[in-house]
């Protein structure tokens, strides 16, 4: 009897350790999408997007915070949000960074704000794409091939991007960086401001309007069009 019983106080420790330690992602939850070709995602997401031949959308974090997620379809825009947004702040939660993995056959148009963290692979053989960071949003665009790919980046954000396009344009303002020197782009349009901080590769031309305290790197030796103003700058990199 005795040790039967010993037996079951060291099944309840172990269960309650167990619960103790596990990990805050180890719910998770599946949200039925599909018709979407846009994003509008903000907060403090993760977020990975990979290309597939069908749609999906996975959340994992902690319970409390994936069930007050609202998933929103507008349009062919989806959109990622907590229910209890109160004009946009959580007021009395602490949120705990969630997950969300989305599979798309397209992506078109992406607009990433707050501090959210983005990770974008497999977008190959594209006609025309666009991305918005604004805040202190950070990203990663992985092997994108474009014909044409625009870029607008605000605030304190922070992009990295890899692969071909046809024409490149980039809109940088604020604190914002981008690298883009990963990425073999044909002709290339900077405008930049503020105290951004934009590096490109461009083969054929490179078009620039910086002003502020801006700075442009490149790559290559494209035909170079420029217009500076204030402490804005343009240099060559190898």
């Amino acid at each position: 009897m005795k040790t039967k019983f010993n037996l079951f106080i060291f099944l309840g420790a172990l269960f309650m350790s167990i619960v103790a330690f596990a990990s805050p992602e180890d719910y998770s939850k599946k949200f039925k999408v599909s018709g979407f070709q846009n994003l509008d995602l903000g907060h403090a997401f993760e977020i990975k997007v990979s290309k597939g031949s069908a749609f999906s959308l996975a959340a994992y974090g902690r319970q409390e915070d994936v069930d007050d997620l609202e998933v929103d379809i507008d349009g062919n825009t989806l959109k990622v949000s907590y229910k209890d947004r109160n004009w946009g702040f959580n007021w009395g939660k602490n949120r705990k960074r969630i997950r969300l993995v989305i599979t798309m056959p397209r992506l078109a148009n992406a607009e990433f704000s707050g501090a959210c963290r983005v990770d974008v692979d497999g977008f190959s053989n594209e006609e025309q794409m666009s991305f918005v960071f604004s805040g202190a949003s950070r990203g990663q665009l992985n092997q994108i091939n474009a014909d044409k790919l625009n870029v607008d980046l605000s605030g304190a954000s922070h992009l990295n991007i890899s692969g071909h396009a046809g024409k490149l344009n980039v809109d940088a303002s604020g604190a914002s960086h981008l690298d883009g020197t990963n990425l073999m782009a044909r002709d290339t349009d900077v405008e930049a401001s503020g105290a951004s901080h934009v590096s490109i590769q461009s083969q054929k031309t490179l078009r620039v309007d910086a002003s502020g305290a801006s700075k442009v790197s490149y790559k290559g030796v494209p035909n170079i069009s420029k217009d500076l103003s204030g402490a804005a700058s343009i240099n060559q990199v190898n």
